[in-house]
């Protein structure tokens, strides 16, 4: 196949481009971001569509501006020439369309069908990894996807084919009809069924002799049982005739209650009215507290007479003189005992400097004498005689003044001068004393007036009380203990019959609450017995045989329950012997049917291996061996060898015997070893009708001697039918080109 013109309606950054390429050798230059690499795009989408969405190849390609890729390319195929015609728009669902027109007589051809699966016969992924060679992509023919494709195409000519997947699942069939060690498959699974099967017939064999077993006993225990009822029925129906006897007695006892009851109800009332004095109903607190204010009465009369008796005893015992008192009273007033002493003691102080004054008085006018008459000093002596004239005078002066001073003193209370400060200490004692003696009769009486008024309060108390119950009794001690303990015998007597009233009462409510739902009448006339006939020991042996038989019907019907249960049981897990064994036949059919498919199996997966060999064993080889000679050619000789392995995997053998693996060489060396095993993979994939070869910066890597020798053997392969279509952003592709004599289309692209 060659492509004969593109038409770029719009496309990634391409709009309304026209290419006419040559069926050779074609050399696309221009500078990045041209648009060189969007029409190795527009190539692929016009034979397979837009790849994945979300991957950069799609981003790349849906033009910007219109959201959309669309254009036209017209190719030769054979004899036959067809114009592809395809659009997309991001439109959502079935926004992707394309048609195929046979020029000679415009069909619209491969309706359904992608045009690169149509004319080249192999899927996307196979054309990428054979004859597009993008931009840093020739470093391995792809992933795992694309070399199961390239194998499966070359095992049985049908890509679709999954020969791999063939044998996996043929395998995994094998394994699912028997394992390789025989521990498990369909097969065993089968024998184990069949096993299995031959048990469950055993079981069931004995399943249904159980089941027999089982209905015999329940017949028999169906007639014990039919025996137990009659025989517990006899003891019910004599314990019902006992039930209707002491029914009738409790109707007996409840007349003879109600009777006795409404007898206490008399007596107690009686009670109460011979008893009391008033309306009020005392309680036991009204008792404790007539007790209590009883005993508070009997303490507050006790303190008042104490009370009274210690004034009487201070009243009488006072013991201090009342006119010294009298005295020692008007002291306190004047300012006390020192008020009085004081003065008297300044008095005596001042007759006593008097005295001495006058003494030394005298004492100087005596030497005053002597001088004058005696010497001759005689001024000196009159000096002397005047001092002392006026110290005697001021002495005596000062003297009587005292002594007149303490005497009025003195006068005042009626004694001497020196007997007054002990009469005067007496009676501040007596006025202490009658003091003293005053205030301890205040504080007894105070107290005595105090318990007064709290005895009369306990006695109103008392009377408040007692008015509920003895308004007539006087409010005494005595009386209050009196009327508590008669009130006590009272409610003793009254409690005790209201109790016993009202445990009748309550007993004879129950009894006619139970007793409501029997007719009297009607069980007197149902009688079947007489009450006389009916003993202790008859009404226990009734219940002891009511029991018995109960117990025994109990557990025979237990044993029914389990038995049935059993029963039941064996009836839904026992199988019919004979289903099981028709079961069993027809496990033993598929078993023999299975070995028979496994064995067919089995020659099935020994064809395909064998085939698979084959055909790789004689295809690889032939690739290994075109893409050494095109490699020799590439290196000049240097690599004599290059070998794939199953997974397409390189090896590069060197002159001298020694080999690289792929992955260990220059980035130009395995350039040119992948250049050289795509187009012998090509030659093997499409024969004679060759699809272009598309080139996107493929010898970037290499250098000028290596790029020389691929560009000479891509003249020589488009020489031959191939057309090769070389992408590039750099001159040196053209400039070998013509030192070389290549004949090559050259197509330039510039910046928009």
């Amino acid at each position: 196949m060659k492509i004969l013109e593109l038409h770029i309606t719009e496309f990634g950054c391409l709009t309304d481009r026209h290419l006419i390429p040559d069926e050779g050798m074609n050399l696309l230059v221009g500078d990045n971001e041209t648009g060189k690499s969007t029409v190795m795009l527009f190539i692929k989408f016009m034979l397979y569509g837009l790849p994945k969405r979300g991957t950069p190849e799609r981003e790349r390609s849906v033009s910007r501006l219109g959201h959309r890729a669309a254009g036209s390319m017209t190719v030769s195929h054979g004899t036959e020439t067809y114009r592809i015609e395809r659009s997309y728009s991001d439109g959502g669902r079935g926004s992707d369309k394309h048609t195929v027109i046979r020029m000679r007589d415009g069909e619209t051809v491969f309706a359904g069908e992608e045009p690169g699966q149509a004319l080249l016969g192999v899927p996307r992924e196979v054309f990428e990894s054979s004859c597009g060679i993008g931009q840093l992509q020739c470093a391995g023919i792809g992933g795992k996807k694309e070399a199961a494709a390239i194998r499966n195409l070359l095992t049985s000519a049908d890509e679709s084919v999954d020969i791999e997947r063939i044998e996996k699942r043929l395998e995994a069939i094998r394994v699912l009809y028997r394992h390789k060690r025989g521990e498990g498959g369909r097969l065993n699974d089968l024998d184990s069924l069949i096993a299995e099967e031959q048990q469950r017939l055993e079981k069931a064999i004995e399943g249904r002799l159980r089941i027999e077993t089982l209905e015999a006993d329940l017949r028999a225990n169906a007639a014990k049982i039919e025996e137990k009822e009659q025989q517990l029925k006899r003891a019910e129906l004599l314990l019902t005739e006992i039930h209707k006897i002491e029914v009738l007695r409790r109707f007996d006892a409840l007349r003879q209650n109600s009777e006795e009851c409404a007898h206490l109800r008399a007596q107690t009332e009686r009670l109460r009215k011979e008893t009391l004095q008033t309306e009020y109903m005392p309680v036991s607190a009204d008792i404790a507290r007539l007790t209590m204010l009883s005993d508070s009465l009997k303490r507050a009369e006790t303190e008042q007479a104490e009370a009274e008796e210690a004034c009487r005893t201070l009243q009488t015992s006072a013991a201090y003189n009342e006119e010294a008192a009298a005295v020692g009273e008007q002291l306190e007033r004047s300012g006390g005992v020192f008020g009085v002493l004081d003065p008297l003691r300044r008095a005596l102080r001042l007759a006593k400097v008097g005295a001495v004054s006058g003494l030394c008085g005298v004492g100087l006018l005596l030497v005053a004498v002597g001088l004058i008459f005696f010497s001759y000093y005689v001024f000196i002596g009159f000096g002397l005689a005047i001092v002392g004239i006026f110290l005697a005078s001021l002495g005596l002066t000062l003297s009587l003044r005292g002594r007149k001073t303490a005497k009025r003193i003195a006068a005042m209370f009626n004694q001497s001068v020196f007997d007054l400060p002990a009469y005067l200490n007496a009676c501040a004692e007596a006025w202490q004393a009658k003091r003293e003696a005053q205030t301890m009769l205040t504080a007894a009486q105070t107290k005595a007036d105090s318990a007064a008024q709290h005895a009369a309060h306990q006695q109103a108390a008392l009377r408040a009380a007692l008015d509920k119950t003895a308004p007539r009794t006087e409010a005494t001690v005595e009386a209050g203990y009196e009327e508590a303990r008669r009130l006590e015998a009272f409610l003793s007597e009254y409690e005790a019959g209201k109790s016993k009233e009202k445990t009748l009462s309550e007993l004879v409510e129950s009894d006619r609450r139970i007793l409501s739902v029997h007719d009297e009448a009607a069980l007197r006339d149902s009688l079947t017995i007489s009450p006389e006939k009916i003993s202790r020991e008859m009404t226990e042996r009734a219940a002891q045989e009511k029991q018995f038989y109960g117990a025994q019907l109990q557990t025979l019907r237990m044993q029914e329950s389990r038995w049935r249960t059993e029963l039941i049981n064996c009836r839904v897990s026992t199988q019919e012997p004979l289903v099981l064994s028709d079961r069993i036949a027809s496990l033993k059919k598929q078993r023999e049917e299975g070995e028979a498919y496994y064995d067919a199996l089995m020659t099935a997966m020994e064809a395909v291996r064998r085939a698979g060999e084959t055909m790789r064993g004689n295809i690889t080889p032939a690739i290994s061996h075109r893409a050494s000679e095109l490699m020799r050619t590439i290196s000049q000789g240097k690599y004599a060898d290059l070998r794939m392995n199953g997974e397409l995997e390189l090896s590069l053998f060197e002159e001298g015997g020694l080999s690289s693996d792929a992955s260990t060489l220059s980035g130009g060396t395995r350039d040119a070893a992948y250049i050289a095993l795509r187009i012998a993979l090509m030659q093997q994939l499409f024969g004679e009708e060759m699809p272009p070869l598309l080139m996107d910066e493929t010898l970037c890597q290499t250098d000028d001697s290596r790029s020389e020798r691929i560009l000479s053997l891509l003249n020589e392969l488009s020489r031959q039918g191939l057309q090769v279509l070389l992408f590039t952003c750099h001159r040196r592709e053209e400039q070998i080109c013509k030192k070389m004599g290549i004949s090559v289309k050259l197509h330039r692209f510039d910046r928009f």
